[in-house]
């Protein structure tokens, strides 16, 4: 075989398979989220007062009162549809069986078309969450009012085809998918370049003694010329492209709150 023919076929492996991890690289499918609670009222607050102090929401006593600051939104490069939600294990807010949840509410939203809906259950300590759609970096955030501490409010539930990751105490998560993603983005990357050298080498072997010929350029130049046009992309694509940390954080439209 010669040595053309080793290479149209070297640079269309090349092509294929850099397509496949280009393509492997370019849906990431993220819901992350984020709890912030706090207790303003508790057993603590009724000691103070030596029990002349008597609190009620919506007409019930209570003894404790926890608000809950949920943050959701898509942190991957995808939008999540109405579809990724999992019917049989829905997107939900726990607290535990003996407390309660007094109200839930939508404090802020992204985007009003993203339609983020809560509601408490019948079991009164678990709400449901939907949504129609999550655009790329757009969220929510829920506001709950419970009778329970801030570290049993619990987010539970599946996507189909979307990894749930919870921001605080998943970085385990988020630095796998973050290296998945960029193995696949510059493997793909690497591919291609190596798909143009061997187009390269073709051309060297075809078109370029010709060309040598006529101009009559130093053939021991070539060898730099052809590297130092490969490592500007590369290069630029280390420095430039390397997906960024800073990308890993709540969306700065959640922030205000």
């Amino acid at each position: 075989m010669s040595i053309i023919g080793v290479g149209e076929i070297l640079t269309a492996l090349s092509l294929i398979t850099a397509f496949y991890y280009y393509k492997k690289s370019k849906k990431t499918s993220i819901l992350c989220y984020k709890v912030d609670s706090r207790t303003v009222i508790n057993d603590d607050v009724y000691e103070n007062f030596n029990g002349q102090l008597s609190i009620n929401f919506s007409g019930n006593a209570v003894r404790r009162l926890t608000i809950s600051n949920i943050y959701i939104w898509n942190q991957g490069n995808t939008t999540l549809d109405e579809e990724n939600l999992s019917q049989k294990n829905l997107l939900q807010l726990h607290v535990k069986e003996t407390e309660k949840i007094l109200s839930i509410e939508v404090i802020k939203s992204t985007k009003i078309s993203s339609a983020v809906d809560v509601h408490v259950t019948n079991d009164i300590n678990i709400a449901m969450i939907n949504f129609d759609h999550l655009n790329v970096m757009d969220g929510a955030i829920i506001r709950v009012l419970h009778t329970s501490t801030g570290n049993d409010m619990q987010f539970k539930g599946e996507l189909k085809d979307a990894d749930v990751v919870d921001y605080q105490g998943g970085y385990k998560r988020l630095n796998k998918l973050r290296t998945q993603e960029r193995i696949c983005n510059l493997a793909g990357f690497f591919l291609m370049v190596a798909a143009i050298v061997f187009g390269l080498v073709n051309l060297y072997y075809d078109f370029l003694p010709t060309i040598i010929d006529k101009y009559k350029i130093p053939t021991g130049i070539l060898p730099y010329i052809i590297l130092f046009v490969i490592m500007i992309p590369v290069t630029y694509k280390i420095f430039y492209l390397w997906p960024s940390e800073e990308k890993y954080k709540i969306p700065s439209t959640l922030q205000d709150k």
